[in-house]
């Protein structure tokens, strides 16, 4: 999967800039590795959903979006959504370097956590272990 997204950064509500500037990110998405016959299911990235994504930055998304139409290629399809972040940073060790990403979109709400390693610490120092895990 091929994604354009531009970032505008919230204003801070007594800054006195015009406007934040925008980013414009194009990630390729990996799919998800399907597990080999002789490798049982979920044992290369346990219990997580793990996509590798590559994300280079680029001037301008209007042109992009003209390559890949050029190319053949269509919009599968977009939206707007807000992302807001959490980092756990000061609360206790919690997952120490957890973060954690609400993306509000128009269909439902999409939870990411990251990296793997923060997302167990976290768990079990709130007392979970990874048969908790849903």
């Amino acid at each position: 999967m091929l994604r354009i997204r531009t970032e505008t950064p919230q204003a801070a509500s007594n800054s006195k800039q015009g406007g934040a500037k925008q980013r414009v990110v194009l990630t390729f998405k990996q799919p998800i590795a399907q597990p080999s016959d002789a490798e049982p299911e979920g044992v290369s990235d346990g219990p997580y959903k793990v996509r590798e994504e590559i994300e280079v930055e680029v001037a301008n998304a209007g042109v992009l979006t003209r390559i890949f139409e050029g190319l053949g290629m269509n919009a599968g399809f977009a939206m707007r959504s807000t992302a807001r972040l959490f980092l756990t940073a000061g609360f206790r060790s919690l997952g120490q370097g957890l973060l954690i990403e609400l993306d509000d979109c128009p269909s439902e709400p999409l939870w990411n956590w990251r990296p793997a390693a923060a997302i167990d610490r976290a768990a079990e120092e709130l007392g979970y272990s990874k048969r908790d895990y849903v």
